[in-house]
């Protein structure tokens, strides 16, 4: 089972779960961030472990009863009730991925003033990471400084008022939870496009997955340090701001920190 260590996070330990658990928690909890959506968050990750299962016993008979036997849970979901808990996953990760577009540019730049304020160009980043390129983001022509009212207009000329508060709504304030996951995940996705501008997330995939978080505490930690900036009364990095104490906080054993 799915189980926050505490109400914003989650510890996915490779010692308790499978790859594709972890993969699956992570989908999950992008898909389903809102603290009143625990539940779906829950069914929307046993039908991707139940998918994963289903399709290994499919491709490898032989050892379907073993499968069976290790998750009972995952393998009694049929693949209708799947689509069921996961009817609504792709649009909400679209959501998701429109969201860290726009907010992209914000943690470009809080990641540069905070490691620019104690002297450093670049943040330590852990191993797992890799090799990523924390570049700046330019903003969008017209715009001066990241401001959400701005960004709104810009991608969504085209809505009235209206129909842009709705859209702020279900795509940017549904997302704040989990901003952060959601602009790691654009960012090592940018690396890993083929020439045809495709990215499947492999939910087996552990190393991704690692990459995944430990870039997103990179972010978190960006974000804290421009709200205790502006707690302080002394002058963050932009006016974009975002709560960190909204933030639903994921680690493998190899990134867990003092709050896991």
């Amino acid at each position: 089972m799915l189980v926050p260590k505490s109400q914003i996070s989650y510890l996915l330990d490779s010692s308790q779960y499978e790859a594709f658990e972890i993969g699956a928690a992570l989908i999950a909890i992008l898909a389903f961030p809102e603290s009143h959506e625990i539940d779906a968050r829950q069914q929307a990750f046993e039908a991707l472990c139940a998918d994963i299962v289903r399709a290994t016993c499919k491709a490898e008979p032989e050892k379907a009863a073993w499968w069976r036997d290790r998750f009972p849970i995952y393998a009694s979901i049929d693949a209708r009730e799947s689509r069921r808990r996961l009817k609504t996953l792709r649009r909400r990760l679209r959501d998701r991925m429109k969201a860290a577009q726009m907010a992209l540019g914000y943690f470009d730049e809080a990641v540069r003033h905070m490691f620019s304020s104690i002297g450093e160009a670049y943040p330590e980043l852990k191993p797992e990471i890799g090799d990523v390129e924390l570049r700046p983001t330019p903003l969008p022509d017209g715009l001066a400084r990241h401001s959400l009212n701005a960004l709104m207009e810009y991608h969504f000329p085209h809505c009235g008022h209206e129909g842009r508060h709705n859209r702020e709504h279900r795509m940017w304030h549904s997302s704040l939870p989990v901003i952060h996951l959601a602009v790691a995940l654009h960012v090592l996705s940018r690396q890993f496009q083929t020439e045809a501008e495709t990215f499947s997330y492999q939910l087996d995939d552990l190393g991704l997955h690692r990459r995944v978080m430990a870039l997103a505490e990179v972010h978190e930690t960006a974000a804290e340090c421009e709200w205790e900036c502006r707690e302080t009364s002394a002058r963050g990095s932009s006016t974009f701001m975002i709560d960190p104490g909204v933030l639903i906080r994921c680690r493998t054993e190899k990134s867990a920190t003092r709050d896991f």
